[in-house]
């Protein structure tokens, strides 16, 4: 019986595998699931019913390399007792050499541009680094360009259906329409040396938008009272039903704004990231997302996000967009399968 094993060190990558786990077993595969210990990611295996073996738990600064020395010896003690074919991850350097060492594929699926010092590490034991063809960056010759994006492995209309249910959770009024701000912390490796929306900026947005719609904000991290009443309270799994029905999404996480994209709701980024991913310029190319750097331009897109929103034209973008890409789960799934039929080949 095939075997893999997924190592997911991040609440995104629970969401990037789960349909594909899911057509592996439809397949007849054993797979298995390393889970690390950061933020909501056992959470939301949890929530999905997906079984976990605990990996590491999170740790900064020195700290840090001991934590990846543990994960690597993890990955290797479940790749040998339970006799794992292939390795897939975003990209866990831990998970890479454990297959390295151990002779087996290990297949990453990234597509970011910023985490240089992670794809060092990743990349020399990796078999394939596959990325969506609208990434800037060349990986070199381990890279397989598809056309599509992390988004479309669980947002694909065969893949999710918003549950409407989300408006009684967050307490609104029938005719009322709502607004999601994301704020991130920007404490991730690769985001060092970038700055997102300050306090001050957030509390404009705030005034802004919540003169149209209600007003939640999805934040890590602490945020000052006057905004900490804003928040989202929900279950980590129902955010994507809550992004589905908003009115608008706005903020400087680039995954969450992609994500809006994805299904079609207004979506406005605001980084000094703007204009260097390529997965944002990919939504911007079909009119489903727009990215500014300053505030000044942060307020003007504002304001006319809010007074033309357009949703019989996004709607038709969307399913232009959606003939245009591939079902990105079915394709992962479908790689797992090759390499691991390709290994017991040579």
């Amino acid at each position: 019986m095939p075997q893999v094993l997924f190592d997911i060190g991040h609440p995104a990558h629970v969401h990037l595998f789960k349909n594909a786990r899911q057509v592996l077993v439809n397949r007849g595969y054993d797979v298995y699931v390393l889970a690390r210990d950061k933020e909501v990611t056992r959470q939301l295996l949890d929530a999905y019913q997906i079984q976990y073996i605990p990996g590491t738990k999170k740790r900064n600064g020195f700290l840090s390399l001991l934590e990846l020395f543990e994960w690597f010896v993890k990955a290797r003690k479940i790749i040998k007792c339970d006799h794992i074919d292939v390795v897939a991850s975003i990209g866990s350097p831990a998970g890479a050499w454990a297959a390295k060492v151990c002779n087996i594929p290990h297949i990453a699926f990234n597509d970011t541009e910023t985490a240089r010092k992670q794809r060092m590490l990743y990349k020399p034991a990796s078999t394939k680094i596959f990325t969506p063809s609208c990434l800037l960056s060349d990986f070199g010759s381990k890279q397989v360009r598809y056309n599509g994006t992390h988004d479309l492995a669980y947002l694909r209309p065969e893949w999710f259906n918003p549950d409407i249910s989300v408006r009684k959770e967050l307490y609104l009024n029938s005719n009322e329409t709502y607004a999601i701000l994301r704020f991130v912390s920007w404490q991730a490796t690769h985001d060092w040396h970038k700055k997102g929306t300050d306090t001050d900026f957030q509390r404009a947005i705030v005034s802004i938008v919540s003169k149209k719609h209600r007003v939640f904000i999805s934040a890590e991290g602490v945020l000052p009272p006057d905004l900490e009443r804003f928040r989202l309270n929900l279950p980590p799994e129902r955010l994507h039903d809550a992004m589905a029905c908003a009115a608008a999404v706005i903020g400087d996480g680039s995954t969450t704004l992609t994500e809006a994209a994805a299904l079609g709701v207004p979506a406005l980024y605001i980084s000094q990231f703007a204009g260097f991913l390529g997965c944002l310029r990919f939504y911007e190319k079909y009119g489903l997302l727009r990215s500014v750097k300053t505030k000044d331009e942060g307020i003007n897109e504002i304001q006319i996000l809010l007074k033309y929103p357009d949703p019989e034209g996004r709607t038709k973008r969307r399913m232009k967009m959606l003939d245009e890409t591939i079902d990105v789960a079915t394709y992962i799934a479908d790689q797992c399968e090759k390499y691991f039929k390709y290994e017991h080949s040579v």
